[in-house]
């Protein structure tokens, strides 16, 4: 178990809590991917749907890719180079087997810029 997970303060929150801001920066995507993420989250809010863990994100990413022609003038246009970037990223946050089931375990020392994410020991 690393520093965080040791001294850290164990925060437990949604993915729709979380956001777009932060779950990117998690990720790390670019400026492109970022804007696609927030667009379904845009899109989650406005159709009343709560993202609770990364399998319900996944399934918006997909279905976002799938009418991307229908919802490109209300929420931007999307490549699928980029979505499967995303995907791709939301893939090895569960291969690393990260606390993602029904929330997620944070531990927070500073402000957002340094959230780490426990790992199962």
């Amino acid at each position: 178990m690393g520093y965080f997970a040791e001294h850290g303060h164990p925060v437990r929150t949604t993915i729709s809590e979380m956001g777009s801001l932060v779950l990117a920066a998690l990720l790390e995507l670019n400026e492109t991917q970022s804007g696609i993420l927030y667009a379904c989250f845009a899109i989650a809010d406005d159709e009343g749907m709560l993202l609770l863990d990364l399998k319900d994100l996944r399934a918006t990413l997909s279905w976002r890719g799938e009418h991307a022609k229908e919802l490109r003038a209300d929420y931007g246009n999307i490549s699928p180079a980029s979505l499967g970037a995303i995907q791709r990223r939301l893939l090895v946050m569960q291969e690393q087997e990260i606390l993602i089931n029904q929330s997620l375990c944070c531990f927070l020392m500073k402000p957002i810029c340094c959230l780490k994410v426990c790992q199962k020991a």
